[in-house]
């Protein structure tokens, strides 16, 4: 909400006459937590955390002389009541959901009338001033059989402390449910408040409900005649079975019918696939249909093209629909949305019902769906239904005007609430907010319940940010610049702020982040083509007036270090006179390669001729399979081709090539490359040690809890798997490496990340009943300290994709590899790793990237790598790179000696400046 915003916790934020500000507490959980897909388990949480929380945020308000007047509550947390009579402060609760609906809860908590039980689930039931409910029309949270039983709980909770309350608010109007309204008003005090989303926009109002940023698809609506598109959405929760999305896209390419679909992909914590659509359907459709992620739903529903809204009922979208005047095609699910669809279809008279009772479990063939679609916009009924959604249109639209009969419910509430603030002993100074300009008014907090998801991105970064954290220990200010939807992660990550210096041994690291002009959902973010080019128009404009901002703060830079992947920045730091250097984060091997094909020195793979072998100076022959991937002309990734090409077309620019590996590692190709440019071997960075005062840490994701079931395995026992931050297995393949660890019975701790939410790429799946059979001799998880995890003693070796960030911490380590290389440096890294540094086995040579390697050869090199006639001499070699690595950073060592050099040249470079 805060960053749909660009807010800040107890901010005042001008909205008409008064004031809004957001207040929020952390939860005790981690944001990618997988227990958040575990709703019963978060709402415990909830209250553990949200007790103390919100007491002392109440607290602290009176400490601040804003003491809070009325607490508002919501169904589904019945403990803020609790809260609020605690601290003597009045509670209210809005209910959000239909009046009816609120009878029903009301009804069953109290015993005063029959509904299902496990003995009888079909029972009827008959509320007063109501239509009968059948059994599958009751609430669903209501019937014996839900799988939400703890929202039942949940909610009725409320209903045991109703007498806390001093008024429940409710999201619908007065004449939309006059009878049930007046009935329950008898129990409670109730004020109609609704519909809530009907109120016109404050005019100085900059705060927005919509924390999904919408696709656009108001100009494609503009290009369509009158009523003639179907609006397809199920809202945010509602996730429709495969088939169930089959069967919709064959109705609407039977009927023909034009139509706006939300496909929103489920939460990444939920593990479910994303939805496709029938093969062709898109070609077929063309310009007739358009399906998008996320919609602008109270734009989309008063455009005049619009004929109808294929729903699943719940209250918002009701409601939505109602005020806008839009016809529903009901097709209701679970919770409340079947009551709803009850009332759309029989009592409102707006609706076409898809289906009967709950949806969830079974399939609403075409026919039956294509007949809807018909029926709701072209068929007898369609005028009658839109005479009537226009019909309550003017009636929402009066009850929420000035005078109305929500309007004036909201005003009695507003007075009810002064009148309980003037009935204390504050006077009116106590009541300001936080400044003298803000107006006299008491504080009101509600409490939202908001599930929010980060994307995950780390592995090119970790090399720079380890490197700045060494550079920093020696006395020098760092500052990592980041695209700000990393500079996000990476903030959250460390409890840290843009600009805000944090000490580092002897010096200070600071981050700053830029916006990159594209929204943090934007699809094409997915395509990284298109996001490197946008990267560099925001980029060099951002950074060179951050440079210019530092100088005229009497902070210059005096040198900026480039990554692979950013030829432009060399040029920001030539305009402004400034020495750069480069962070070179492969291997010297791939660095000679790239040089060599960038200036034609040997003959490489070309498209008459693919199947070319390469001998570069003072390198083993790579075959042409086993070239850094990218300098292929087959390669899908040619954009980064040209952009690390960038680099060395402009390589006279920078003063330094730093190399994140290390002298006695590559000796040969280091040396060799050294008579190019001034090239110093820093790393490996991950072995240099932690910095005592550091607070700074490298990785952004949460990694799961395994160190203490890898203690209880013995030594050498353990098969560590994972393929880095962005490679992504074939599910057959992952089918195959399963099988073998069955057949194989060896130890393994399996990291299965899931994918970025934005590739649209299925989850990973493990074949049925293997977890079962392995027990506890294997452990699954979304994301490991990696470091730890290979110095456990433990852990025997490691099947890896051979990232060079991968590769450098095994050295280091002193574990053997399985060498699973899929593309770009991998395959060349993987040369290395078996044929010179000898501590690999080479895996599915040839299959890493269109074939399947079979569960045989996956087994055959787990066994060999653990206890065949190769294990010690791969262990023994591993350990000869650990001991290397060690000396190489190590004080006086060729790593540390390179890291001084540079530090000294950049002090030398600062005082040439001034």
């Amino acid at each position: 909400m805060a960053e749909a915003n660009n807010i800040t916790d107890d901010h005042p934020i001008p909205v008409g006459d008064g004031f809004l500000q957001f207040g929020s507490f952390e939860d005790g959980w981690d944001d990618d937590d997988p227990r958040r897909a575990h709703l019963d388990q978060y709402m415990h949480q909830l209250e553990l955390a949200g007790k103390p929380a919100i007491s002392a945020m109440i607290e602290r308000y009176a400490e601040q002389n804003r003491p809070v007047s009325c607490l508002i509550n919501n169904p589904f947390i019945p403990w803020a009541s609790d809260v609020a009579e605690s601290l003597g402060i009045p509670s209210a609760m809005l209910w959000v959901q239909s009046c009816a609906c609120f009878a029903a809860y009301y009804h069953y908590n109290h015993g005063l009338v029959k509904f299902p039980t496990e003995t009888d689930p079909e029972i009827d039931v008959q509320l007063p001033s109501m239509p009968l409910l059948k059994h599958d029309e009751v609430p669903s949270f209501l019937h014996p059989s839900t799988p939400f039983a703890f929202l039942r709980t949940a909610i009725l909770g409320q209903f045991k402390k109703l007498d806390k309350q001093f008024c429940v608010l409710m999201d619908t109007f007065q004449e939309l449910e006059p009878e049930i309204v007046e009935y329950m008003s008898k129990f409670c005090l109730i004020k109609t408040v609704g519909p809530l989303f009907k109120y016109p926009e404050v005019p100085n109002n900059t705060i927005r409900c919509d924390i999904m940023k919408p696709d656009d698809c108001i100009e494609w609506l503009d290009s369509k005649p009158a009523a003639s598109v179907i609006y397809i959405s199920f809202g945010t929760v509602v996730y429709l079975k495969q088939e169930q999305v089959d069967e919709i896209a064959e109705a609407l390419l039977a009927t023909g019918i034009s139509y706006l679909w939300v496909m929103k992909p489920p939460a990444k914590e939920s593990g479910l696939p994303i939805h496709t659509l029938p093969e062709g359907f898109l070609e077929k459709v063309g310009d007739n249909g358009k399906v998008v992620q996320w919609s602008p739903q109270d734009k989309v529903l008063i455009h005049p093209s619009v004929s109808c809204f294929v729903s699943h009922c719940g209250w918002n979208s009701t409601m939505e629909a109602l005020s806008c005047g839009v016809p529903i095609v009901a097709f209701p699910q679970w919770g409340d949305q079947v009551t709803n669809a009850v009332y759309l279809v029989d009592v409102f008279k707006t609706g076409v019902r898809m289906g009967g009772g709950e949806a969830e479990n079974r399939i609403i063939p075409k026919e039956e769906v294509a007949k809807c679609f018909v029926e709701a916009t072209v068929g007898p009924k369609a005028k009658d239904l839109k005479r009537n959604a226009l019909k309550w249109k003017a009636a929402a639209e009066a009850a929420m005007a000035g005078g109305g009969s929500s309007d004036r419910n909201i005003q009695a509430f507003i007075n009810e609430v002064r009148r309980r603030c003037t009935s204390t002993d504050n006077d009116a100074a106590t009541m300001n907010f936080v400044n003298k300009h803000s107006p006299t008014e008491p504080t009101v907090v509600i409490n939202a319940l908001i599930a929010s998801a980060l994307r995950k991105a780390q592995g090119h970064v970790n090399p720079l940010l380890r490197l700045g954290k060494r550079l920093a220990s020696k006395g020098l200010l760092i500052t990592l610049s980041t695209p700000k939807v990393f500079g996000k992660q990476m903030a959250k990550a460390n409890n840290i702020t843009d600009d805000q210096l944090i000490p580092v041994g002897d010096g200070f690291l600071r981050f700053e982040s830029f916006q990159d002009g594209w929204d943090d959902d934007d699809p094409r973010r997915a395509h990284l083509d298109q996001y490197m080019h946008q990267l560099e128009l925001a980029g060099k404009p951002a950074i060179s007036a951050m440079i210019k901002r530092y100088a005229e703060q009497n902070r210059p830079v005096s040198c900026l270090i480039n990554n692979p992947y950013i030829p432009w920045a060399s040029d920001v730091a030539e305009s402004l006179g400034i020495p750069s250097a480069m962070l070179w984060v492969q291997s010297c091997a791939c660095f000679a390669a790239y040089y060599h094909y960038n200036h034609g020195l040997v003959p490489f793979p070309t498209e008459t001729d693919p199947e070319i072998d390469v001998q570069l100076p003072s390198m083993p022959l790579l075959k042409h399979d086993e070239v850094p991937s990218y300098l292929r002309p087959s390669t899908p990734f040619a954009f980064l081709r040209t952009a690390i090409l960038g680099q060395f077309k402009k390589l006279d620019k920078p003063f330094c090539v730093l190399i994140d590996t290390f002298q006695e590692l590559e000796p040969e190709i280091v040396e060799y490359m050294s008579k190019f440019c001034l090239i110093k071997t820093v790393g490996p960075l991950v072995k240099y040690p932690e910095v005592p005062n550091s607070t700074i840490r490298c990785d952004m994701m949460k990694p799961d809890d395994c160190i203490e079931w890898l203690d209880s395995k013995p030594a050498s026992s353990v098969i560590y798997i994972s393929f880095g931050t962005v490679f992504y297995l074939k599910q057959e393949q992952v089918d195959e490496i399963a099988k073998a660890l069955l057949a194989t019975g060896i130890s393994f701790l399996w990291v299965m990340k899931p994918p970025a939410k934005e590739f649209g790429l299925p989850f990973h799946t493990l074949p049925e009943g293997f977890l079962e059979k392995v027990g506890d001799n294997g452990k699954i998880l979304l994301w490991s300290p990696q470091v730890k995890v290979l110095t456990h003693p433990s852990i025997s070796c490691f099947m890896s994709h051979c990232g060079w960030n991968s590769v450098l911490e095994t050295l280091s380590c002193g574990v053997p590899i399985i060498a699973f290389p899929q593309w770009g440096d991998q395959v060349t890294n993987a040369v290395y790793l078996v044929d010179v540094f000898k501590t690999g086995l080479r895996m599915g040579r040839g299959k890493g990237k269109k074939g399947i390697t079979p569960k045989e050869e996956v087994a055959k090199c787990f066994v060999e790598a653990t206890l065949g006639l190769k294990a010690k001499d791969l262990k023994s070699n591993a350990l000869k790179w650990k001991l290397a690595a060690e000396e190489a950073i190590a004080d006086g060592g060729s790593s540390d000696r390179n890291m001084q050099t540079f530090i000294d040249e950049v002090k030398n470079r600062c005082r040439a400046q001034q």
